[in-house]
């Protein structure tokens, strides 16, 4: 598929509404800088819930569920999509620590 052809899946998929905010972001690869679309809650979405308590974000990872499953099970399916192109979400990664009981720094399989 071409990208003009991914895009569209991707927004599609990412903007049914207004949740979230598009924004090419500029991020370091092994091969250099490059622009990525990414797909950022709106602060003006009714859900965005400003800085949480560990035990909160816990509550909601473990029950909060989506159309594509759970919100921990997709957490950790785009840590490791991440992970796997070379990408390391530290901030993402920190959420599902807290999301599995685990301190942030543990380091665990996440």
């Amino acid at each position: 598929r071409d990208a003009v052809d991914v895009l569209a899946t991707l927004w599609q998929r990412e903007m049914p509404s207004a949740v979230y905010d598009p924004r090419w972001l500029a991020c370091r690869t092994p091969q250099g800088e490059v622009r990525a679309l990414a797909f950022t809650l709106s602060r003006r979405s009714p859900s965005f819930t400003g800085e949480l308590s560990p035990k909160q974000y816990q509550d909601i990872f473990v029950r909060s569920r989506g159309r594509y499953g759970s919100t921990q099970d997709y957490a950790r399916q785009t840590l490791h999509g991440l992970r796997a192109q070379g990408i390391h979400d530290h901030a993402l990664q920190r959420l599902l620590a807290l999301a599995e009981g685990r301190a942030p720094s543990d380091g665990g399989p996440a």
